[in-house]
């Protein structure tokens, strides 16, 4: 399962693996049931990177429905199965299906929260203030993205990008909401982490491309 994850870039190999862990999956005959639903997880993970929302879904309903069988409502598992439940029914690719995935980020945030896990919970909010921007509701999207960005200025991040992704989140919604002012000084935060993180060329230019749109229109409106 692991192989077929770590390949997704690749995808016609990718593709045979999952095809052919998703025949197979159900046949494992093994004590540890919530492995087992770990294991539906990653195929989750798999069909979404790979474009196949639906059955990226699939297999999300399937994990949760295993370890509602097998595990109590505090079983760190639920963290987990209830995150991916969300990406599965609101990928960043697709819009839509914002209500339905926040209840399951809102759950999963709990989850992670409550077993102590705060770089997940962080990532969690990431997904949460994308839902409540794309909803409108960019005051509270913005209370989570700065959350986030909170937790990663104390505890190092395991992968740089989520910490970026939160300042350009911050951003984003700032200007939402009418803040230019700080939205600026918070684009030229995320140039400024992505130099000192040696960040790809592609962190950078969304970066850039942020700062020079929203001063860009700053100019224009200046000027009318």
């Amino acid at each position: 399962m692991r192989q077929a994850w770590g390949i997704t870039g690749n995808k016609e190999p990718a593709r045979a693996l999952l095809e052919f862990a998703d025949a197979t999956v159900g046949d494992v005959t093994l004590e540890d049931e919530v492995f087992v639903a770990w294991q539906m997880v990653l195929l989750s993970v798999g069909w979404r990177c790979l474009g196949e929302y639906e059955r990226a879904l699939h297999w999300a309903l399937q994990a949760r429905s295993l370890v509602g069988a097998v595990t109590g409502p505090d079983h760190p598992m639920w963290a987990h199965v209830d995150e991916h439940l969300g990406r599965a029914i609101h990928p960043h690719e697709r819009r839509g299906g914002c209500e339905e995935a926040l209840s399951s980020f809102d759950d999963a945030l709990r989850g992670y929260l409550g077993h102590g896990n705060g770089e997940a919970a962080a990532i969690v909010r990431l997904e949460i203030s994308r839902c409540l921007h794309q909803l409108g509701q960019h005051a509270a999207g913005l209370e989570h993205a700065r959350l986030a960005a909170d937790y990663w200025a104390e505890h190092e991040p395991t992968f740089m990008l989520n910490r970026q992704t939160a300042h350009l989140l911050a951003g984003t919604l700032l200007e939402a909401l009418g803040r230019l002012d700080e939205a600026e000084a918070e684009y030229e935060h995320l140039l400024t982490l992505v130099d000192l993180e040696a960040s790809s060329e592609h962190s950078r230019n969304e970066a850039r491309r942020a700062l020079e749109r929203l001063r860009a229109a700053r100019t224009d409106a200046a000027t009318r």
